[in-house]
């Protein structure tokens, strides 16, 4: 796709936009869990830094990306292997940068965006990709020290948000590396500062009459696992567990009634999943009008050996972050309307006592 400069609507929307998920948490790396450069689609990144303690000395940020090619339509194939692309960029302590991961926006020729009128002297290209379209994808990021080296002393200095603006389905996606963050000092890790037990989550949906409702699922652990350099990714299986003792896992209606019947959906990387995956026939036709259940990463499910992407492989639990995603059909002349947003997490390690008599 060809580059575009920074215009004022596309510039007007970003703006407005980073109104939602400024508020964030710190940590010395962080991950970007969702972008696309799918055409019509932006995704911007803000990166900042506290210029404290290593901070100090920084001398640029190291970007790894892990990426899936959506060309066959999204979502991609949940097990096919995710490829990989990094780059180091120059940056300075007390830095803000943003930039647009597709390369689709540029200002005056420069990928960092608001900085041609300022002193930043950042160079690199950022981009996910080196501008490929049709991909969805995250983005680890980490500062780099003298020698590239990268210098982690357990502070909390480096925050960031994301904007996905999708032009196409009228979708505005912000968020901020609040709980996204990792203080590891060489293979960043966020199995447990992002799980602490809590690798739970409610799915809920609306009736499917009106609404289209599925989930990003993207394993969660260390860097090195997520985006391997020779590409891959971490396999997961995924369950519709019903967290208490109901006849087997399953989902339940708008009413209170618990309908029975499981799959396992299985995610290599990252991926996209329904109710179709997680749902046996019966519980789906009981929730047509809405339902929920709690879904987590469990057991082991082996891929048939007539899986084009990867055959006989083994998927298992572990920590995994979650987003909704939902469309809508609007009236007539209104378009599609699509929405994402962080689905809410449950610890199941909790203990529960009951009053069995006066």
């Amino acid at each position: 796709m060809k580059k575009i400069s920074l215009i004022f609507t596309v510039a007007l929307v970003f703006a407005l936009s980073l109104g939602v998920g400024i508020q964030s948490v710190q940590a010395d790396s962080i991950l970007f869990p969702y972008l696309s450069t799918q055409p019509g689609v932006y995704s911007f990144v803000t990166i900042a830094n506290e210029g404290q303690n290593e901070f100090a000395t920084l001398t640029g940020l190291h970007l790894s990306y892990g990426y899936k090619d959506v060309t066959a339509g999204f979502p991609a194939v949940n097990t096919c292997a995710c490829n990989h692309h990094d780059v180091q960029i120059e940056s300075t302590p007390s830095d803000m940068l943003t930039f647009e991961v597709g390369g689709k926006v540029v200002d005056g020729g420069n990928y960092f965006l608001f900085e041609n009128a300022g002193l930043d002297t950042t160079v690199g290209n950022p981009t996910m990709m080196g501008g490929l379209t049709n991909h969805i994808g995250f983005l680890w990021v980490e500062p780099l020290g003298n020698a590239t080296a990268s210098e982690m002393d357990q502070r909390i200095e480096i925050w960031g948000w994301g904007d996905v603006l999708d032009t196409n389905a009228n979708m505005n996606f912000s968020y901020s590396t609040n709980g996204l963050g990792s203080n590891d000092s060489t293979d960043p890790d966020l199995s447990a500062s992002y799980d602490q037990g809590m690798n739970w989550y409610r799915f809920a949906w609306e009736p499917t009459t009106y609404v289209n409702t599925s989930w990003y699922i993207l394993p969660i652990s260390t860097r090195d696992d997520m985006t391997p350099a020779a590409g891959g990714g971490i396999r997961r299986s995924i369950r519709a567990n019903n967290g208490a003792a109901f006849p087997g896992p399953g989902a339940f209606d708008r009413d209170e009634q618990f309908y029975s019947g499981e799959k396992l959906a299985t995610v290599r990387c990252l991926g996209v999943i329904n109710t179709s995956h997680l749902l046996q026939p019966g519980p789906i036709a009981s929730t047509l009008n809405g339902g929920f259940l709690y879904a987590e990463s469990w057991g082991t499910k082996t891929t048939a050996l007539s899986d084009v992407c990867d055959p006989n492989e083994d998927y298992d639990g572990g920590a995994t972050y979650s987003a909704r995603i939902q469309s809508v059909t609007a009236a007539a002349g209104m378009g599609t309307r699509q929405t994402i947003g962080i689905e809410p997490m449950l610890n199941p390690t909790y203990d529960v006592t009951f009053d069995v008599g006066p």
